[in-house]
């Protein structure tokens, strides 16, 4: 019989009275107990206090040697009826009955069983729910069950909360079971109070029509496209799955947006932080998916923790702007439907059973059989319904998180992000929101973190001035009116470099080649305009990781050499797996200039590099000599580096250049090597695009070091960053359709990027850092030329104090 909870709550003519869970057992022996203790005392009355009463012990009766009742068989181990008064099969399973008269009236509670099931297996205890003790044998012979029940108000089912193991593995399609949030319902704890509210995927016939239908989407290997051309078995979703992620991700920008600007909130407000950081991490592996070409396991990682993001940010936008007035409203008395289109929780408190119950929120109480009552009013006893879902285990990527329900262990499939294996227990990483100290970190003091000038400005929430059509613009506008600074203040060092070096003056002016892209005006005067006096470079730890270059260094490929040929193929070879495996696996954006704290690739290690690549991919000949050991170990590092593996054989690969194919397998065995010029200076501009992001990102992180910040700071500040790229991506696989950023030629196409880099660069020590943040805002040629002839010579000095060389600059986009 199928009943639902809006049936009974419109009886409310008369209840049971009220009794209380916790009563203990003793107090709820049956019938059958009772008359047993009854006789006893009868029979202790009679041996015992009549002899004594009338003074003669010969009448006293012989002792009878004690009769034990036969051990219970093992498949019968709590009787018919079990201590708590609950009916068992011979198996020992509990036979609940339902007590409801549909003649009679009575309204359910939180705590009452819409549906009620034993859970005989629970795997762990979870915080807050009880276990009894075991008290051995019983009087009667049989023992005392220790298992738990579950109950419903307003759901007619119950999940097997059985098979949710204590350790979060990755499955087969990129989820993670019982442990995923988008999945199943997780414990409730306040620390994620908003996580009832994710919403469940629909059935099949509404799916269809879905508004975030491809939140629920199950990736496929035909949805994957391998990099044509790539010495890799990388590749990317498909360009229209890519739109789509992007659509569903503006839309869910402009909700958040909207709802802050409606309330007068900004990122320093604490109850909005998981909001934003569920946002930006959302937001994070759309890019990745954009713009990252990846192996398909990492892409399945990546496109199912955009899902599980975008449903989770979605969820903290529900709470905020609907669940939390419906919450007071239920508190006041209002009656609310049940909402099923949302995954709800399991608690063993019975205070939020009955909150979300009077909420309309799908709900589970667990608690242990000791609990029953004969006063329980249940309506169905059901079978609990086993997990339909992936739970094969991907046993290449390790455990996750291990332990009983928690918080953490909530947040644990989230800390799962690309490549990431090995991570062991990162779900301990700090709750969004919550500051660190700078004292947690041994690399810095204190006494090293020296304020300038005047605080930070705090950003506040507005629209965006410039929102392309094609980009999804920052949450973050910074202000002029000073306030408490979010951000902290740079890490300013303090003594410069005491062994001298070689500095290259050449790298400071543009190379005539006939590679080589057309420069800016402006960033070739900044470039000119630096002291390259090794006296001038400052002494810190990340000093040597921007010695050489992320990606491949420009002037490999604007050098005139008869090797120039192979380092063009073996580049485009080899680009798509550089750029791929440039973010560290499993860590954040900023990671992607220190990949596992080693230097990057200097010219001549990546001119090795190229050169035993071109061989690998018969783009040379062998000739016939055996390499030295140092330049070998190059090789091997470099590889080491971008997790490569060189080919031992010869392996013969078409090259392709932005989707298309530029000479064949068979003209690469016919010798034929030539790329046109325009071609040339492409590559070449890319590889100074990428480079210049890189850098600016790595310059960045050694003054705000993104350790020293909470986790929702970083991902804001990230986006300040990211805010000065075309795209606001730090890696972009296609170049863009036209010329835009800070070296295009049109000062309108420059304007955004200029507006976001003069405030980036206000927030650095520094005399120029000070006078960029009092200039005033414009939309005008003029605005834009005086803020690059400031700002352009500044970045590259401050570049090369910290680094020590000179930095890729931006150039205009070949047509």
């Amino acid at each position: 019989m199928e009943l639902t909870s809006s049936l009974l709550l419109r009886k409310l003519t008369w209840s049971f009275a009220t009794y209380d869970d916790g009563v203990d057992f003793v107090t709820q022996n049956h019938d059958l107990t009772l008359c047993c203790r009854v006789f006893c005392l009868l029979a202790w009355f009679t041996v015992i206090i009549i002899p004594i009463s009338s003074g003669s012990f010969d009448s006293f009766p012989p002792i009878m040697p004690a009769v034990y009742p036969p051990p219970p068989p093992i498949s019968y181990p709590y009787g018919k009826v079990d201590c708590y008064g609950i009916s068992r099969l011979e198996s020992g399973k509990a036979v609940f009955k339902s007590n409801w008269d549909p003649n009679e009236q009575f309204a359910l509670n939180g705590t009452d069983a819409l549906v009620i099931a034993e859970l005989p297996n629970l795997q762990y205890r979870a915080v807050g729910l009880k276990c009894d003790p075991d008290p051995g044998l019983l009087e009667t012979g049989y023992r005392c069950p220790l298992t738990y029940f579950v109950t419903s108000a307003n759901m007619d089912y119950i999940p097997n909360f059985g098979r949710d193991s204590t350790t979060v593995r990755l499955r087969l399609d990129g989820r993670f079971g019982t442990h995923d949030l988008m999945l199943w319902p997780q414990w409730y704890f306040e620390a994620t109070r908003y996580l009832p509210y994710v919403l469940k995927k629909p059935c099949p016939d509404k799916l269809v029509n879905h508004e975030y239908r491809l939140a629920w989407y199950e990736l496929r290997p035909e949805d994957f496209e391998l990099e044509p051309g790539t010495v890799s078995d990388i590749g990317m979703i498909s360009l229209d799955l890519r739109r789509q992620v992007l659509a569903l991700r503006s839309k869910l920008y402009e909700m958040i947006r909207s709802y802050l600007q409606d309330k007068s909130l900004s990122e320093n407000d604490a109850e909005v932080r998981d909001l934003l950081h569920c946002n930006l991490q959302q937001r994070y592996a759309c890019i990745a998916l954009e713009s990252c070409p990846q192996t398909y396991l990492n892409t399945l990682i990546t496109f199912t923790s955009f899902q599980r993001h975008f449903l989770e940010a979605l969820a903290c936008l529900d709470y905020y702007t609907k669940w939390k007035e419906l919450e007071l409203r239920a508190s006041c008395g209002v009656e609310l439907p049940l909402d099923t289109s949302i995954i709800g929780c399991v608690t063993a408190d019975l205070s939020v059973a009955q909150k979300f119950f009077e909420m309309g929120v799908p709900y589970w109480l667990v608690r242990p059989i000791s609990a029953y009552s004969r006063y329980l009013h249940i309506v169905n006893p059901v079978e609990l319904e086993k997990p339909e879902m992936e739970l094969r285990i991907r046993d290449e990527i390790d455990v996750v998180w291990d332990g009983a329900p928690s918080a953490p262990r909530n947040r644990a499939c989230q800390t799962l992000r690309i490549g990431c294996i090995n991570v062991g227990h990162s779900a301990f990483d700090r709750h969004p929101g919550a500051a660190s100290s700078a004292s947690q970190h041994g690399s810095y003091s204190s006494q090293d973190i020296v304020s300038w000038a005047e605080e930070p400005p705090r950003p506040q929430l507005s629209s965006p001035a410039r929102l392309d059509h094609s980009l999804s613009s920052s949450l973050l506008k910074s202000s002029s009116s000073p306030s408490i600074p979010l951000f902290g203040v740079p890490y300013v060092l303090r003594q410069r470099v005491k062994i001298g070096r070689q500095i290259n003056v050449e790298k400071f002016k543009e190379p005539v080649s006939p590679n080589a892209p057309e420069a800016s005006p402006f960033w070739t005067f900044a470039l000119k305009s630096v002291n390259p006096d090794w006296r001038l470079v400052w002494d810190h730890r990340n000093q040597s990781l921007l010695r050489g270059y992320p990606v491949l260094d420009p002037g490999v490929l604007t050098t005139s050499s008869v090797r120039s040929d192979v380092y063009f193929l073996a580049w485009l070879l080899f680009r798509s797996t550089c750029l791929s495996r440039t973010l560290e696996p499993g860590m954040r954006l900023h990671t992607a200039t220190t990949r596992r704290g080693m230097p990057k690739p200097g010219p001549q290690e990546w001119r090795e590099f190229l050169w035993q690549l071109g061989k690998a991919y018969s783009l040379r000949s062998d000739d016939g000599h055996q390499r030295p050991a140092k330049k070998a170990k190059i090789v091997d590092d470099v590889a080491t580096t971008f997790d490569f593996p060189m080919p031992g054989g010869s392996i013969v690969k078409s090259i392709h250049w932005q989707g298309s194919k530029l000479i064949s397998s068979a003209s690469i065995l016919g010798g034929e090597r030539a790329l046109d010029r325009r071609t040339h200076q492409q590559i070449v501009w890319d590889l100074y695009d990428h480079n210049f992001r890189l850098e600016l990102l790595a310059l960045d992180c050694c003054i705000f070091p993104r350790e020293l910040m909470p986790e929702s700071v970083v991902g804001m500040w990230d986006e300040m960053v990211l805010g000065v790229f075309p795209g606001q991506k730090v890696i972009s696989i296609e170049l863009p359709s036209r010329d835009e950023g800070l070296g295009s030629k049109s000062w309108r196409a420059r304007l955004p990027h200029v507006e976001a880099f003069q405030s980036l660069l206000s927030w650095w020590p520094g005399e120029e850092a000070a006078i960029l943040k009092k200039m005033p805002v414009g939309t005008t040629e003029q605005y834009v030329m005086e803020v690059e002839k400031l700002a352009y010579p500044f970045y590259c000095r401050t570049f090369f104090e910290y680094f020590g060389r000179a930095p890729c600059t931006p150039h205009s986009l070949p047509q």
